[in-house]
């Protein structure tokens, strides 16, 4: 009789697993490789996985597309799959789940983040700017996404200032930063090029330099691209880390000489920019030199210089191109030596700072449009709060 028939797998619902192995720990790569696994085993198993297996697939997606700062990917995912938007920006990621840039190649570990957290503590404000676009159909209505949406943008860490007798504000730079800076760079006040002068007599520029000096810059991409996850807390600030070594290089101008002084310019900066986030990305390749209202022309927004070159590097350790050719100089140029140094460091603080006043500038908008909702239903049963500077 059918009501004795003995349960099968097939019988189990698919929650079983798509619940009970992340809420286990299990890291979601494994979950979407055992998924696939059964669903290649018979047409059951396909029914039963294929879905989820869609699903997760859709959601890396998503991921991926905020990571790299597609927004255009992100508004196309957002308007076929609204509730998985919605389920990703109220519901930070359960279990161990990485993502690696296709641009920078960072990799990240996301668990305990959301869509929107993720990008705040990166400042990506294009793509916050974006998410916020896409939520905001729902928001008036929904409590829930409110109180999400105002603990993400909570997650911005404004950078400090120091306001010197001249009223000039200068961003104050941790001094593991600055440690990092002038060990990166220290090493080329003697560096004696063994395999001859980069760029002369046809040696190229990416040639190997010292041992000493070569191990020092494996040291700093280490730091800038890890080759393991590393959660978004433990990451290093990127914007921070350049600023460290514009001033470094700039200070040590009279340390650092020559053909010194060039290759220290196109191998530490050159190492450093193409770990920037894809918006900053952008700006270089248009140009650091006045991005007020800058508009972003088709190049730069391909991460292409301006004479087509490749902002970013092939992969993590190719040794041709950007921190081994060239350097992206503050015109969205690729410069082999220190054109503009002073310059270029000031570019540099401005860029910052325009980006600053930005995210504050989204974010008053958003809390006075968040309190005002908040306002209008004392029921909530929380309390919106901003944490900015």
């Amino acid at each position: 009789m059918a009501n004795n028939r003995r349960p099968t797998f097939n019988d189990l619902p698919l929650e079983i697993w798509a619940q009970s192995m992340p809420a286990a720990g299990i890291p979601n790569a494994e979950i979407t490789a055992s998924f696939y696994s059964l669903s290649q085993t018979c047409s059951a198993y396909y029914g039963l996985f294929g879905p989820e297996l869609a699903r997760l697939a859709i959601i890396k997606q998503f991921w991926q597309a905020v990571i790299d700062g597609k927004q255009q990917i992100i508004i196309d995912l957002s308007l076929a799959n609204p509730r998985l938007l919605y389920r990703l920006i109220t519901q930070p990621m359960p279990n161990s789940f990485i993502i690696q840039s296709k641009l920078t190649f960072q990799i990240f570990e996301l668990q305990g983040e959301t869509l929107l957290s993720a990008p705040v503590k990166r400042k990506q404000l294009k793509v916050i700017q974006t998410l916020l676009s896409c939520c905001q159909p729902q928001l008036e209505h929904d409590q829930k996404l409110q109180k999400w949406i105002a603990y993400a943008l909570s997650e911005w860490k404004p950078y400090q200032l120091t306001v010197d007798a001249e009223g000039y504000e200068p961003f104050v730079i941790p001094q593991e930063y600055k440690d990092l800076a002038q060990s990166s760079i220290e090493v080329f006040s003697t560096e004696t090029f063994p395999n001859g002068i980069p760029g002369r007599e046809g040696i190229p520029f990416n040639i190997e330099l010292s041992q000493k000096t070569e191990l020092a810059l494996s040291s700093l991409l280490d730091i800038l691209v890890p080759k393991n996850a590393v959660k978004l807390d433990d990451h290093i600030d990127m914007e921070l880390c350049l600023l460290a070594l514009f001033e470094a290089n700039c200070t040590r101008l009279r340390d650092v000489h020559g053909e010194q002084l060039e290759a220290c310019w196109r191998r530490t900066i050159g190492l450093t920019l193409p770990a920037q986030i894809p918006e900053t990305g952008e700006i270089c390749c248009e140009s650091l030199e006045d991005n007020d209202d800058l508009e972003i022309n088709p190049l730069a927004a391909d991460h292409k210089l301006w004479h087509g070159e490749d902002f970013y590097r092939s992969n993590r350790d190719d040794r041709s191109g950007q921190g081994f050719d060239f350097f992206c100089n503050v015109l969205g140029v690729a410069a082999t030596g220190d054109e503009d140094g002073w310059f270029a460091w000031g570019s540099w603080i401005n860029h910052i700072f325009q980006k600053q006043e930005g995210f504050q500038k989204t974010l008053l908008q958003w809390q006075e449009q968040l309190t005002r909702l908040q306002d209008n239903d004392n029921q909530s049963g929380y309390a919106i709060r901003f944490s900015h500077d």
